[in-house]
């Protein structure tokens, strides 16, 4: 099935109050920001006397504040990803949930087979997670216990971590979330797909504006006599809004940088329903189904995304959220480990910046993926196991003359400068994602960093950040 070409007409007039809403509870400003519509793609083909429904899934930006007249058409040129094969079913068709946020019903398309209409539709069938003060980790570092190799918590003084997000154009432009989707497939592993931004921002014309500028100085109480941990927005140890953090010790620390704000895990289901002359319904029935997520950051009283530190000081026993998290992304086959180098050294420091991911060969649009089941984790929800894939990206790409700053860094200072960092790296999503704008399958990195610091190196390092009891080999 090739690809095909498609003009949408969507009236708005319906989406106006309600974004602007959720953008005022963002504390956010409706004149430059806003939440896209989610648009499922969807037609009906007959090849060799079978019917499918085939589908694609795009993000439309739409400012309020922007915004002209109510009804927006959109030109989509698009190459199917998620194929059904269609039967007459007398299955009842499930109620779409009305929660506010991403959209709880989307229509698909309509096509006539004489005398009977065949029509396709999206719903929204449950909330799986929902939260205002949801967590997004930007930047995790993973230091391990002291009394395994390679013994880094006695090779630490400190790790310094920063998330800086600014934008700056001579034109008009726009920055977003972008939102991902996974798909349940018969092999198993979901088909992920990122159909763009779910909520953004748009700049005019000579501004420069920083989203975000936030920094953890977290110490290493085995070889550090600094005050404790802290974070802040720009310099924290004279922020006014520092916040005071735990040292980490022997038995290591998993540690974030994280955003704030309102998230949604989201189960849609795809129905197709048959009508005898247009008008008497003959059955609906559910073809597929997937998750999403969906974040948009609140804003601290500066004015930049609020965000925060976070530690967890004995990461082996999984009691937080972070740590829960890390561990089932690294023991579920999702995520593989990217060495950046087998060995560095000996030094007193080593860096690991999104600068170095994104040279992996990942997209401009989707450089760095961000985890969106920290959620979960954090609400005790049993989530099910296709929405540990979802994550969440900052999109650049469609802007215009755009000198954008996106730089994500995970810095450890050692002790002294007679260390070595043994296979220092990061993590990255076992499976490529298909980045819809793209036309295309993407490797997702993801600032999961292992600095790795030891007296020496090797030849086959450990990586720590695996389930407990698990084999320690690479």
């Amino acid at each position: 099935m090739s690809r095909r070409s498609a003009s949408i007409i969507i009236n708005v007039s319906n989406y106006v109050k309600p974004a602007i809403e959720l953008i005022r509870q963002l504390h956010s400003n409706p004149t430059n920001s806003g939440p896209s519509i989610l648009a499922f793609i969807t037609t009906i083909v007959n090849e060799s006397g079978r019917l499918y429904a085939v589908t694609d899934v795009i993000t439309i930006p739409v400012i309020p504040g922007l915004a002209r007249g109510s009804v927006v058409t959109v030109d989509v040129n698009f190459t199917p990803q998620i194929i059904s094969q269609l039967t007459i079913s007398d299955q009842p068709q499930s109620t779409a949930s009305q929660d506010p946020g991403p959209p709880s019903t989307i229509s698909g398309s309509c096509t006539w087979f004489f005398p009977f209409e065949v029509c396709t539709e999206w719903e929204e069938t449950k909330v799986i997670a929902q939260s205002s003060d949801a967590p997004l980790p930007l930047v995790i570092t993973y230091i391990g216990p002291s009394n395994q190799y390679p013994h880094s918590a006695s090779y630490t003084y400190e790790v310094d971590e920063s998330a800086e997000v600014a934008i700056s154009t001579s034109t008009s432009s726009y920055i977003g979330f972008d939102m991902s989707l996974a798909v349940p497939t018969s092999s198993g592993e979901p088909f992920i797909e990122v159909p763009g931004p779910g909520y953004g921002w748009s700049t005019s014309t000579s501004s420069s504006t920083m989203l975000l500028n936030y920094q953890c100085f977290f110490h290493d109480s085995l070889t550090s006599n600094e005050p404790s941990s802290v974070c802040g927005y720009g310099n924290p140890t004279s922020s006014t809004t520092q916040q005071q953090l735990p040292d980490f010790g022997s038995n290591g620390g998993l540690m974030s940088i994280n955003i704030y704000g309102t998230e949604y895990i989201l189960n849609y289901t795809e129905y197709e329903c048959t009508y005898y002359l247009g008008i008497a319904q003959l059955g609906c029935e559910a073809i597929n189904y997937s998750y999403s997520a969906w974040f948009a950051p609140s804003t601290a009283g500066n004015g930049q995304w609020s965000a925060g530190g976070y530690i967890d000081t004995n990461p082996t026993a999984q009691s937080t959220w972070l740590s829960k998290l890390v561990y089932a992304l690294a023991s579920g086959n999702l995520l593989k480990y990217q060495p950046i180098t087998s060995t560095y050294g000996p030094a007193s420091f080593y860096r690991i910046t999104s600068l170095t991911l994104v040279s992996s060969g990942s997209s401009n649009e989707y450089a760095v993926g961000i985890p969106a089941a920290a959620i979960c984790y954090l609400m005790g929800i049993d989530c099910p196991p296709q929405v540990d894939y979802l994550t969440v990206g900052i999109d650049l790409s469609s802007t215009s003359y755009v000198n954008a700053v996106y730089n994500l860094v995970s810095s450890t200072e050692a002790p002294s400068s007679n260390v070595y960092f043994c296979d220092p790296g990061y993590y990255e999503l076992n499976e490529n994602v298909y980045i819809q704008n793209l036309q295309g399958y993407y490797p997702v990195p993801m600032m999961i960093a292992e600095p790795n610091p030891a007296p020496f190196c090797l030849s086959q390092p450990i990586y720590f950040i695996r389930p407990i009891n698990a084999t320690n080999t690479k």
